[in-house]
């Protein structure tokens, strides 16, 4: 199968969505599709690594690299008619200019497009897109819409989608699950975050939490290691040291995979604060790896998070804290979750994932009206 994919973000900018549609497109192309990306950023002084597939990237010089591209859509049209594609898989975030030129385009020729939400929409963002009527107009026009977890195409329906498709995330299960996990012997509890040290994120309700639930359980001894890089470092250390716990929290700074996955075999739980999380890389990775999960409720965690088996999701950041609390008091419980986490990989691997999305190019394909162009 031919597949284009549209993204206005791609790498070398790192984020989610790039990563993600990098990730499924090797993929793809390593169960014998042939893949095609087009994106609205620029390759900085060709710095990206060579991908087994076509990148063309459409840009224009703008201030932040802003993946704004005048007439994109007629650009987009041009090469998508060149190109043929079986289907057009088009990636989208709350506000996606490039992604949305790729949808009218790719209809005008009659193909058949599926199209990923990767964020929450949230309120204003359902609602903008009710009165804007655009997830209903391309769904009516045969778009199969899916986002990444049941939480994001909830609001996707609010937007006005129907029967919106859940397409998760993947991850490389071997990569993350552990031949063996390092046992304690005597260390401290080692809980991780693995995020951007920005306000989004909540770092600062992670710091909070924990001092928390140690100052609630003394008798143990546990620590914190915050791992990425971003603005709210320097407030985040004022915060530790006015808490009075900088001898149990560490900033690691931006890691690798690979040391990520090396600090994981050797921590206990992964921490979670983030409220409008869509699906949740890096806890799913850390779930694998063998940690308990402890986060918020109501997110896309709930897709492969089961409280009591796999971690515990709190309704409030208190109650995170109380959670975090609850495993240090009961090492007997935070062991039986380790355990399982260890030795049950998670559905979200690569495999069954690409299943999950060629299916729904199948959908598109039988979707798709006949009389485009290209038809």
């Amino acid at each position: 199968m031919r597949i284009a994919m549209i993204s206005d973000c791609y790498l070398p900018r790192l984020g989610g969505i790039e990563t993600l549609v990098r990730d499924l497109s090797h993929q793809l192309q390593a169960a014998g599709h042939q893949v095609l990306v087009f994106t609205a950023t620029p390759d900085r002084d060709a710095v990206s690594p060579a991908e087994p597939f076509v990148v063309r990237r459409l840009t224009a010089r703008l201030p932040g690299e802003l993946p704004v591209v005048p007439r994109a859509r007629a650009r987009l049209r041009r090469e998508l008619a060149a190109a043929r594609p079986d289907v057009v898989h088009v990636h989208a975030g709350v506000v996606s200019p490039f992604a949305w030129s790729g949808i009218a385009a790719a209809q005008e020729l009659g193909l058949p497009v599926v199209i990923t939400w990767h964020c929450t929409l949230g309120p204003v963002g359902a609602w903008v897109g009710a009165r804007w009527g655009a997830p209903r107009r391309w769904q009516e026009r045969g778009a199969v819409l899916s986002a990444v977890s049941r939480y994001a195409a909830g609001w996707v329906e609010r937007a006005g989608g129907h029967q919106v498709r859940v397409v998760p995330n993947g991850i490389t299960v071997a990569h993350w699950q552990p031949a063996a996990r390092a046992p304690r012997q005597g260390r401290p509890v080692r809980c991780v975050a693995a995020i951007r040290l920005v306000r989004a994120k909540r770092p600062q309700v992670l710091v909070a939490q924990f001092a928390r639930a140690v100052a609630a359980v003394p008798q143990v001894e546990a620590e914190l290691v915050l791992c990425g890089s971003g603005p709210r470092r320097r407030a985040l250390q004022q915060q530790i040291a006015r808490a009075g716990i900088a001898h149990r929290v560490r900033l690691a700074g931006r890691v690798t995979r690979e040391e990520l996955a090396a600090l994981y075999r050797q921590s206990d739980v992964y921490l979670s604060a983030r409220l409008d999380e869509a699906f949740g890389i890096a806890p799913l990775e850390a779930r694998t790896a063998g940690l308990a999960v402890v986060g918020r409720a109501g997110t896309g965690m709930d897709d492969f998070i089961t409280p009591g088996r796999n971690g515990l999701l709190a309704n409030s950041d208190d109650e995170l804290g109380e959670h975090l609390a609850w495993l240090l008091a009961n090492p007997g419980e935070l062991a039986a979750i380790t355990a399982h986490n260890a030795t049950t990989p998670p559905t979200e691997d690569w495999p069954t994932v690409v299943e999950t999305v060629v299916a729904a190019y199948a959908a598109a394909q039988g979707a798709a009206s006949g009389g485009g162009l290209l038809q």
